[in-house]
């Protein structure tokens, strides 16, 4: 559509005018939005707002990749309980998700900011 505005535009309005189209294209740049987000620690929890809306609708083709992006958010916060739940939640929908397991499975090896300031 590059240099053909009326085809562009056509293009959009047809998109716009499909909802399930436009909430496809709205969860991509949600989720791209929460990555770049993510990378300052004061807006984290912006990200992570913009991941549970992700994950309160109905199951999209980005649901997997806001679920692993809110779990760890919650491990990087030292959240780990909720970053387990978001992964155990997350398996119930996508049960052979590897990339899930591992990080579940590496959250028990990693101690909390409670753990070590007990030693």
């Amino acid at each position: 559509y590059r240099g053909d505005s009326k085809t562009a535009e056509e293009g959009y309005r047809q998109i716009l005018s499909r909802p399930e189209l436009a909430q496809f294209i709205l969860n991509i740049a949600n989720i791209e939005f929460a990555r770049i987000l993510v990378k300052d620690p004061k807006r984290r929890d912006e990200a992570a707002q913009l991941c549970r809306d992700i994950l309160s609708k109905k199951k999209n083709n980005q649901t997997p990749h806001a679920v692993d992006l809110l779990a760890k958010i919650y491990r990087d916060e030292d959240m780990i309980d909720k970053a387990r739940v978001t992964l155990e939640r997350g398996l119930t929908m996508y049960p052979e998700n590897m990339n899930f397991k591992s990080l579940l499975n590496s959250l028990d090896k990693e101690p909390t900011k409670d753990q070590t300031s007990d030693k």
